[in-house]
């Protein structure tokens, strides 16, 4: 297939110093561009083809940098469009678990062009510049959640210069960037500024979500890497160090992970962009009413764990002992973690036919990770959307790349549908994240890529991913309903499912909680009476 020559446009929307000006709510609607006056490119690169080298246009695009503190997004459109088309914009909002990452990542001409739409990709403050939090100062966190708001602002006041839709734009992202669109669906400060919403593996009531406060231990932690004291002066002692400094302060202090124990480093309850826990508020229907949805994951999440242990540690198998010491690093910290809650866990995930069969535990802790991740949570939110009268689509993507890079068992691993929501298959320049991943794609899968580029973009235009006029299609995608439960598996031959892993999603979404709850409440009432006691 030819691709239709198309542009693309890289702005600053705004610059800012660290921890100041733009993230605070009165400036987010001063700090945008008016709606009247177009804004200026910082390059426009007009008429781009198929075939261009990977140095032609990642240097070009790159080029024009004033400053690390400068936020920047790029608008990709079809040469031939016009300011009065009114295309259905789309906003890409990248992943990274909140602590790296980039728009330039995702390469979306492809996806724009092939599909008649508009696609935006953002980015936004992360790790300590994005959600620093210390508690008692004006220090809240979710500047990278501002960031992103004031990009959504920033595409109502001028995507209409590019031909767009104010009044058609979908916010889409994976894994981060799913978290993040799904806390834009219960945010006060997002009502209004978009229309429909795509989650990719990622929901804000997942146990990567950071809670209300950040942990004591980890601003202690934080502080003595950076060299400064945990006290009254903390804040101004952070604002006085380099860029380059708060950096290496937070690589001392690790990756965000699964249990939040950097929890610093990812959104939080403020009380502004987040009036409550996420969970909270889907389950009492705070999600903006009028959002129509897609939300989804792959079939092996879990895999991207699993390849953190070194190779020849893992192509064989796991050991129990080894599961058993992952899981206890691992337990969701939302969870109240307590030995029953891990005996619990252990049980669950055991094939107690083959206890002790290391390919069989290795698969247990993938599952037990895509389980309790990403699979519950989705669900979770999307049974909440459904029973709010906004019954949601989702699907669970099960393709694992023919050419594939990683071993079997890998599996259609976290973020395997990317590469079929932007076209992969027919990119014309070299991408790290395909060259990881993939060797090259079958015909059969630029098929597939392009049916999941049609649903996406139908639901972009519709609302819909299946509308009347849209031409035969494998399967109907039905709607996600409380009694069905119905979801689509995207495949080489798409088929639809009912109430996907339901007796796992009500372990994760049902018994853990409850049991956490109980021990808790237990271990309360033991330590009154042994106060009671000494007393």
């Amino acid at each position: 297939m030819k691709l239709a020559p198309f542009r693309i446009l890289g702005f600053i929307v705004t610059c800012a110093v660290l921890f100041a000006s733009k993230i605070t709510r009165a400036e987010l609607d001063e700090n945008q561009h008016s709606p009247s006056r177009r804004p200026t490119p910082v390059q426009l690169l007009a008429r781009l083809r198929l075939f261009h080298t990977a140095n032609q246009y990642t240097s070009t695009l790159v080029s024009h940098v004033d400053s690390e503190d400068c936020l920047f997004l790029n608008v990709f459109a079809p040469s031939t469009t016009k300011p009065d088309d009114k295309m259905a914009a789309m906003v890409w909002i990248h992943g990274g678990g909140f602590a790296f990452g980039s728009s330039t990542t995702y390469h979306s001409g492809v996806l724009a062009t092939f599909n008649d739409v508009i696609v935006v990709s953002i980015n936004y403050r992360l790790g300590v510049l994005g959600f620093f939090n210390v508690p008692g100062t004006d220090l809240r966190g979710n500047y990278g959640m501002l960031d992103q708001v004031l990009a959504l602002k920033w595409v109502q006041a001028n995507i209409a210069s590019f031909g767009g839709d104010p009044n058609r734009v979908t916010i889409f992202g994976e894994s981060a960037g799913g978290v993040s669109v799904s806390l834009h669906l219960v945010s006060p400060l997002s009502k209004g500024l978009f229309h429909r919403a795509i989650m990719q593996s990622g929901a804000s009531s997942t146990p990567f979500f950071g809670g209300k406060v950040a942990e004591p231990k980890q601003l202690e932690l934080f502080a003595k890497v950076i060299n400064c004291s945990l006290g009254p002066d903390l804040v101004e002692c952070v604002r006085g160090k380099a860029v380059e400094d708060i950096t290496a302060a937070q690589n001392g202090i690790g990756y965000p992970n699964y249990t939040g124990s950097a929890d610093i480093l990812v959104p939080k309850v403020d009380g502004d962009f987040l009036p409550d826990l996420p969970e909270i508020l889907f389950k009492t229907g705070k999600a903006h009413p009028d959002i129509d949805v897609i939300t989804g994951v792959t079939s092996n999440e879990g895999a991207l764990f699993a390849m953190m242990f070194p190779p020849d540690q893992i192509k064989d198998g796991l050991t129990r002992d080894m599961f058993e010491s992952f899981l206890k690093g691992g337990m969701p910290s939302n969870l109240n973690f307590n030995k029953m809650v891990e005996d619990l866990t252990l049980f669950e995930y055991t094939n107690h036919a083959d206890p002790d069969n290391k390919v069989d535990i290795r698969q247990m802790m993938m599952d037990f990770f895509t389980d309790s991740g990403f699979v519950a949570p989705a669900i979770l939110e999307a049974k909440a959307l459904a029973k709010g009268g906004r019954p949601p689509y989702v699907y669970v993507f099960n393709h694992r790349v023919v050419h594939s890079r990683m071993p079997e068992w890998v599996g259609a691993v976290h973020g395997m549908e990317i590469p079929f929501v932007f076209g992969g298959p027919f990119k014309f320049i070299s991408e790290p994240l395909l060259e990881m991943m993939v060797t090259k794609f079958s015909d059969t899968e630029k098929g597939m890529s392009l049916y999941v580029m049609k649903l996406w973009t139908d639901f972009a235009k519709y609302g819909s991913p299946n509308p009347p006029d849209s031409g035969p299609s494998p399967v109907t995608w039905p709607k996600f309903t409380e009694e069905e439960q119905e979801y689509i598996v995207l495949d080489l031959k798409p088929r639809l499912g009912r109430r996907y892993k339901a007796d796992k999603v009500a372990f994760w979404n049902e018994i853990v909680p409850k049991v956490a709850q109980f021990t808790q409440a237990e271990n309360k009432e033991t330590e009154k009476q042994t106060l009671k006691d000494e007393l």
